[in-house]
């Protein structure tokens, strides 16, 4: 599950109201032998307190009833839950009945109220940012997306595999396929694909610039499409080349140097997990900073009203927000305009207008950076840096 994904997932929850909702959350912990154990009497006890907490004799006794038939026929499936998932969620209602595997560790928690408590688990996602590394040699060329150090390879439209694969091509966008058995080994031949010196096929070098190139059209459009940044991996001297003909630049993170052709998934998420963290770190701490910085050239705007305008118009380029503030509000002029602590009897209601905000800018492209309460005490808890 993609983080966007996810946090569809969780923009949904957060607009549900309900008495009783039933929000359960645990840590993925396969490797310890009580586990299986630890997980049922989690939902035990959920069981317990929801019967305890909604007797048969209250008037929500039928709503109650229901999560708990809904509990029952989900417990046997937790314990073969999808790969990659470091916690899980559970959410029960009259009316839902949603599961949720997490890229993070969540606390084993259980809560009975009016509404889901999704708030910590979007905060937590908040921290993480879902990437891909791009692992390029004259042998090799893979992608993996994920979480952390979870990552999975991932197929790539037009991306070649190598650049033997490629063989001989005409032009730039043409490229045919040039067999095994036809490749020489002398000098003519280098590197598995023709050389000649003039007039017919181009030498290494615009080969290797042309490998490049297409590597880069491919993974260029797909990071654009699904709004990601990038972990470079290669040799010095073929990141050095790659890097000089991308044209996305911008989404790298950073790049590890060496030859990993030969390393698992698991071990390469295990290299870039550190840059990745080092990197948003990096970009937390300065954010303020940046955000001052906007208010001097004038690309800043602060408080939930116009923040929500100016992302409605897709200018916000960071948004960043403090992890404990909600707001509900009225929503207005086709949900242009946002008015905090109102009511309507005629119009829709945002009862968490900030999730909203925060599902909006992400989809229009935009990044969202997460402070502790307090930190933008001087902001109206909430501002942006726009693009324009």
């Amino acid at each position: 599950m993609t983080k966007n994904e996810i946090q569809e997932k969780l923009r949904m929850l957060s607009s549900e109201s309900s008495y009783p909702s039933l929000s359960i959350t645990f840590k993925v912990n396969p490797e310890d032998p009580q586990y299986e154990y630890k997980l049922s009497q989690h939902l035990r006890d959920a069981r317990a307190q929801l019967q305890a907490q909604v007797p048969a004799t209250s008037e929500h006794a039928e709503q109650a009833r229901m999560i708990l038939e809904q509990l029952d026929s989900l417990t046997e499936d937790l314990v073969n839950f999808g790969s990659g998932c470091r916690g899980y969620g559970i959410f029960l209602s009259a009316g839902v009945q949603t599961t949720v595997c997490l890229p993070f560790e969540a606390d084993n928690q259980i809560t009975i109220a009016d509404s889901f408590q999704v708030r910590e688990l979007a905060y937590n996602l908040g921290l993480l940012e879902e990437y891909l590394v791009l692992l390029v040699s004259e042998h090799k060329t893979l992608a993996l997306r994920g979480f952390n150090d979870n990552l999975s390879v991932v197929q790539i439209e037009d991306l070649p595999a190598s650049i033997e694969e490629m063989g001989t091509y005409t032009d730039d966008t043409r490229f045919t396929h040039m067999s095994s058995a036809h490749r020489g080994t002398g000098p003519a031949h280098q590197n598995g694909f023709t050389h000649q010196g003039g007039g017919g096929q181009v030498d290494n070098q615009e080969h290797l610039r042309n490998y490049m190139v297409k590597i880069d059209q491919a993974v260029g459009k797909y990071l654009r499409d699904e709004n990601l940044r990038f972990v470079l991996m290669g040799t010095e001297k073929k990141a050095a080349h790659f890097l000089k003909s991308s044209k996305y630049t911008d989404r790298l993170i950073g790049s590890i140097n060496g030859n990993y052709d030969h390393l698992p998934s698991h071990e390469l998420g295990k290299m870039a997990a550190p840059v990745v963290q080092e990197k948003l770190a990096e970009e937390r701490e300065g954010v303020l900073d940046q955000l001052q910085n906007a208010v001097g050239q004038n690309l800043y705007v602060a408080g939930i009203q116009s923040v929500w305008q100016a992302a409605f118009e897709g200018r916000v380029r960071t948004l960043i927000v403090e992890k404990g503030y909600q707001c509900k509000a009225v929503l207005k002029e086709n949900g242009y305009v946002v008015e905090p602590d109102a009511d309507s009897d005629t119009d829709p209601v945002a009862e968490d207008a900030v999730d909203d905000l925060i599902e909006m800018v992400i989809n229009k492209g935009g990044n969202v950076i997460f402070t502790e309460d307090g930190k933008l005490e001087g902001h109206q808890q909430l501002a942006a840096i726009t693009r324009y």
